[in-house]
């Protein structure tokens, strides 16, 4: 198996709602997966602080279900939403309590809390060789078509964590509600 055939992952946010599905990581199962030879090595720890970032604590799961399940070389995450502190950091729906702009944060919110659960997992994200999809969900009006530009906040920051191993394929889907009055769901 190479890295390209790894992880899922799914994220939630108040503002936007994403599915990080795929990313490998290093030395799984037995340590046989190889690091794919196109990418330069990184080192998503060091990059996170270099970017004045901290990651959150881990979120606790809301339901019936745990925060990631890991299968062989895959992590699959379970969505998270923009929480911070146990307090929300953007609620409303986009296109009237909040612009693509504040959505688009909390996406990078979401992100971060799915980015605490991996480290939770697999003990640090230096074990992350490749995100593979992203699949995120914005509660905003009817009508409303910018669900891409609000999950670019989730992708962009993947790839300023990851460089081009953070570079995934991606769904951008709006909704008319979100658990807790999100913004997004990633």
């Amino acid at each position: 198996k190479t890295a390209y055939e790894i992880s899922t992952r799914d994220w939630s946010s108040d503002v936007c709602s994403s599915d990080l599905r795929g990313f490998t990581l290093r030395g799984g199962a037995a340590g046989r997966i190889p690091r794919p030879t196109h990418h330069r090595p990184m080192n998503p720890e060091a990059r996170l602080a270099e970017l004045g970032l901290t990651l959150p604590q881990p979120p606790a799961a809301a339901g019936s279900y745990v925060p990631t399940v890991r299968t062989g070389n895959l992590l699959y995450c379970a969505g998270t939403i923009a929480v911070l502190n146990g307090v929300q950091t953007h609620v409303g729906q986009v296109g009237r309590e909040q612009t693509v702009e504040t959505a688009r944060q909390a996406a990078e919110v979401c992100v971060l809390n799915t980015l605490a659960n991996i480290r939770a997992a697999v003990g640090s994200l230096d074990r992350v060789t490749r995100i593979v999809f992203v699949s995120g969900y914005v509660n905003a009006v009817d009508g409303f078509t910018e669900s891409p530009a609000v999950l670019n906040g989730a992708s962009d920051l993947l790839v300023k964590v990851f460089g081009e191993a953070g570079r995934h394929a991606r769904a951008a889907v709006a909704v008319n509600g979100l658990p807790q009055i999100g913004r997004a769901h990633v």
